[in-house]
């Protein structure tokens, strides 16, 4: 895992610029997104709308509920987040 106060202020920097941000997670799972809140030890996340998970939900919801993830969940090697000024993605460590 990535030195936790760096994920953090990686975390901090997607939310008040309000980039989007991708990773995988340890479980399987692919996160695409935004940063809601950060914490010392976990970043709060707000999925991104998809039309895969409305068809995966029978058309109710567009995306997961937001959650709370802790950095130990995320695979640092997979975390990417998306600059409009260079209009591409950047991977972590920048």
């Amino acid at each position: 895992m990535a030195d936790a106060s760096r994920m953090k202020t990686l975390f901090a920097g997607c939310m008040d610029n309000a980039a989007k941000v991708g990773f995988s997670l340890v479980d399987g799972r692919e996160f695409l997104g935004w940063i809601a809140e950060v914490a010392d030890d976990r970043v709060s996340v707000a999925w991104a709308p998809s039309p895969i998970f409305m068809q995966a939900t029978g058309g109710e919801k567009w995306n997961p509920d937001d959650e709370w993830i802790p950095f130990s969940a995320i695979l640092a090697g997979t975390l990417a987040w998306y600059d409009p000024s260079a209009r591409r993605w950047v991977t972590y460590p920048h």
